[in-house]
């Protein structure tokens, strides 16, 4: 049985009211642990907290600045420690099992999930660069901002300035690509280039293989599926749109990365 949804009035709401944000929980007993998803709903969007165990997460750090908290999960026998005293987050002997940045990006709430040991919000954004780029953005002066020197960031999407290597065996400029993470909206890229990678179907926001393929292909000939390549090396230039965000412009050519989140080993890269 579904359980309604209602406000969650504790000290994990608390913090998020003062971000300006709402948190509503569901108590699912049959649910695994717990899921952060934001919901769009008739007074706008809203945190929803779900699962068996939405009790044990707790506030570790609150940038109330810039619209962002770090929720955690522990292992049960730290929580009533953590409830004693939420700072002691911060010298808990055991790791936390989940680590969530919820926040406020440009135009919408979002949840990222993170993977590294981390205690602050700014220390969490720093942990969802690239990898290939963190540790030049460790060391940046303007990390936290959207765009700098380093790269220019539209949601989950880092471009970072490159030269195009020599392009023997490349194909050619595609024009209005998109790229997008899975079931996510696309964002839409003016050029594009690409290198390598494998040619996978999409259906209904997830890869079929081509005995999947054949059997769905042979029920209904008309089937509605995608053509895409996961995980090239791809480049573009120009502008990028997506509803969710301003439009950039790149006047030169950029790499272009997927961020970091933890959830990101079941998330695959599609353009």
């Amino acid at each position: 049985m579904r359980h309604q949804l209602r406000f969650m009035g504790t000290t994990l709401a608390r913090h998020f009211a003062a971000i300006g944000a709402r948190l509503e929980v569901c108590h699912e007993p049959a649910a695994p642990d717990y899921r952060f998803d934001v919901v769009r709903g008739r007074r706008g969007e809203y945190f929803e907290l779900r699962g068996s165990r939405v009790d044990d997460l707790v506030a570790q750090h609150v940038d109330k600045r810039s619209r962002h908290i770090l929720v955690c999960g522990l292992e049960r026998g730290d929580v009533r420690k953590a409830r004693v005293n939420e700072r002691r987050l911060r010298h808990a002997a055991k790791p936390a099992v989940s680590r969530f940045l919820c926040g406020y990006d440009e135009r919408h709430w979002f949840v990222a999930g993170i993977g590294d040991p981390v205690t602050t919000v700014r220390d969490a954004k720093l942990s969802l660069a690239p990898a290939a780029i963190r540790e030049a953005v460790a060391r940046a002066r303007h990390r936290d901002r959207r765009h700098n020197d380093l790269f220019t960031r539209q949601g989950e999407w880092f471009f970072v300035p490159a030269k195009l290597p020599p392009l023997v065996g490349w194909t050619p400029i595609h024009r209005n690509e998109p790229i997008t993470r899975g079931r996510g909206k696309a964002h839409w890229c003016e050029e594009l280039i690409r290198h390598g990678g494998v040619t996978v179907r999409l259906y209904q926001g997830r890869e079929i293989n081509d005995a999947e393929f054949a059997e769905l292909i042979a029920e209904n000939p008309k089937l509605a599926y995608r053509t895409m390549t996961r995980d090239a090396v791809v480049y573009v230039r120009g502008r990028v749109r997506h509803e969710d965000h301003a439009t950039i412009q790149l006047y030169d050519w950029h790499r272009v990365y997927l961020n970091s989140e933890f959830t990101t080993g079941r998330v695959t890269f599609y353009d």
